[in-house]
C-alpha cells in the first residue's frame, strides 16, 4: 500500500534537482550526504521512508526517507528474509 505524501511545499526536498536525491551509480556516501542532510530535517520524512519501503529491496534507488537504497534494501531482507523474486539466485 502506497503512502501519500503531501505535495503542497512542505518537503524538504521541494525544489532541489533531482540529482541530489538520485546521484549517478558508484559516486558513494559523499554523493548521497546532501540528500541524507536535507531529509534529516524534514517533516514528512518518515512518511517518505514509509512509502519507498512500499516497494520491493530490487526497486530500491536513490535517497528516500534519509536512507540510501542499500541502507533501505537491508532494512527491507531483514524484516523479510524471504528471497526476493527480483534478486538473482
Amino acid at each position: 500500500m502506497a503512502v501519500l505524501i503531501p505535495r503542497d511545499g512542505v518537503r524538504a526536498c521541494d525544489g532541489m534537482p533531482l540529482e541530489v536525491f538520485f546521484p549517478p551509480p558508484g559516486g558513494g556516501s559523499r554523493s548521497t550526504a546532501k540528500a541524507r542532510a536535507i531529509c534529516s530535517g524534514c517533516p514528512v520524512r518518515e512518511e517518505c521512508l514509509a512509502e519507498a519501503m512500499s516497494f520491493r529491496a530490487d526497486q530500491q534507488y536513490g535517497v528516500s526517507g534519509g536512507k540510501t537504497a542499500r541502507t533501505r534494501q537491508k532494512l527491507l531482507r531483514a524484516a523479510d528474509p524471504r528471497p526476493d523474486p527480483g534478486d538473482p539466485l
